[in-house]
């Protein structure tokens, strides 16, 4: 039997904020719902299956990601999904038709479904018995507070700036969710590495300081690349990009 390995709470509140998208994409698009129909001229019944079919998507893709993940692994299955459900997001927030909107809020559903199953997952992956009940009942914790406070804040978005904002704001939560990821990740191989001090690859013993520059460079790199690509001033645009990566790890 292969021997677990230790999971740190920080990833565990990842797989938690991961898990809340649902909740929180399914109650911060309440209140938009009649401007919604108002602005798109449909009908109440209509606008409200943005409900019924993100709730329905996610159903259709629980069984499939579990599965495939299960044959090629959980993270590379957990980023599709979560990608999925942010560029559908990002469709709702620019739709001007309901039938465009509604087919996008199934296709989140779906992808939204990815980080329901798969945090659940990767707790048993790593952890049984008494540990794995504390680990749930951390992402529990997370996961119960998006109910809460979803509709206040879908409120407000559509009191300030329509109804689309909090379509849109599920696409940047999203999108946040998957640099959160990331930086769990990249969090917890630096921790790794600080506590061993080293590892070897080949001949080569690399210290963890170095593990890290290297991280901080691959932050930095794509940033200048399209900086490059855009034209733009590399200062401003790297500073901007690096603050948004910097803040998510």
């Amino acid at each position: 039997m292969n021997e677990r390995q230790p999971i740190s709470r920080g990833f565990v509140v990842v797989l938690g904020l991961l898990t809340a998208l649902v909740a929180f994409a399914l109650d911060v698009s309440l209140p938009a719902i009649p401007q919604m129909v108002t602005d798109l001229g449909t009908t109440m019944s209509a606008g409200q299956q943005v409900v019924g079919l993100f709730m329905a998507g996610m159903a259709v893709g629980q069984v499939p990601f579990g599965l495939v993940s299960d044959r090629i692994g959980r993270l590379p299955v957990l980023y599709f999904g979560v990608v999925l459900f942010t560029l559908a997001g990002f469709v709702t927030a620019v739709s001007n038709d309901i039938s465009v909107l509604l087919a996008a809020r199934f296709v989140q559903g779906i992808g939204s479904s990815a980080g329901m199953v798969l945090a659940r997952a990767m707790v048993r992956d790593v952890s049984s018995g008494t540990e794995a009940a504390r680990l749930m009942s951390v992402m529990v914790m997370v996961f119960t507070t998006a109910p809460m406070l979803a509709p206040m804040f879908g409120s407000l978005l559509v009191s300030v700036m329509g109804w689309r904002l909090p379509f849109a704001a599920t696409a940047v939560a999203g999108l946040w969710s998957w640099l959160r990821v990331e930086g769990a990740i990249f969090a917890d191989v630096v921790e790794y590495l600080e506590r061993t001090r080293a590892f070897v690859r080949g001949e080569e013993l690399v210290d963890a300081q170095q593990i890290r520059a290297a991280g901080v460079t691959l932050i930095h790199a794509p940033a200048l690349w399209l900086a490059d690509r855009l034209g733009v001033p590399e200062g401003p645009w790297v500073f901007a990009y690096a603050a948004v990566v910097h803040l998510a790890i």
